[in-house]
């Protein structure tokens, strides 16, 4: 517990340094950080992840625990392992749920291969028993391109076109309304 709240102070002054160096933007856009994740498109899953993991860093109240990629059949994808405490994993079965469908639309947008994402979270307590990672006990959250097309009223694939495209996509993400998905209580 003392190491994750460590890990969270860390990335807390991480976060606030990394705010204070982001220009300040005066045309009520989000020019600067659409710019940086639309230069991270790729036709493939296995070439960006990390970058764009570390861009869009973790979600609230969650700590990042790896990932894997899903290339050797169709459909591809990736699921990102987190951990958090006993209190913050109900939170994201309902309001916090927003946080993981913002990221995965972003991936499914840039990532032209991608299929699906999903989310793995596991509290502290099954993180303590984990094996290799594929070998958790975890909910696990599956955001797919039918369900963005929906959530978003068009065609994800399309929203990166071009940057104009992303920026506008990008700058209407918190206006879109939330579309939960029902976690699945374990991973296979």
């Amino acid at each position: 517990m003392k190491k994750l709240m460590f890990t969270a102070l860390i990335f807390a002054v991480l976060i606030s340094l990394f705010a204070a160096c982001v220009p300040e933007d005066t045309s009520g856009t989000h020019k600067f950080v659409e710019e940086l994740l639309f230069e991270l498109k790729h036709p493939y899953i296995g070439a960006p992840p990390s970058d764009l993991l570390r861009l869009l860093g973790s979600p609230e109240g969650l700590e990042s625990d790896g990932m894997v990629l899903h290339t050797a059949n169709e459909p591809y994808g990736i699921t990102l392992y987190y951990v958090c405490d006993n209190d913050t994993l109900p939170q994201y079965k309902s309001e916090k749920q927003i946080n993981l469908q913002h990221n995965a639309l972003i991936f499914l947008a840039l990532i032209d291969n991608c299929s699906f994402v999903e989310f793995a979270l596991q509290t502290e307590s099954t993180y303590s028993q984990r094996g290799e990672i594929g070998d958790k006990q975890a909910t696990v959250y599956r955001f797919d391109i039918a369900w963005a097309d929906e959530a978003i009223g068009g065609k994800i694939k399309e929203a990166a076109d071009t940057l104009e495209s992303f920026a506008a996509f990008y700058a209407n993400l918190s206006a879109l309304p939330s579309n939960p998905v029902v976690p699945r209580e374990s991973i296979e």
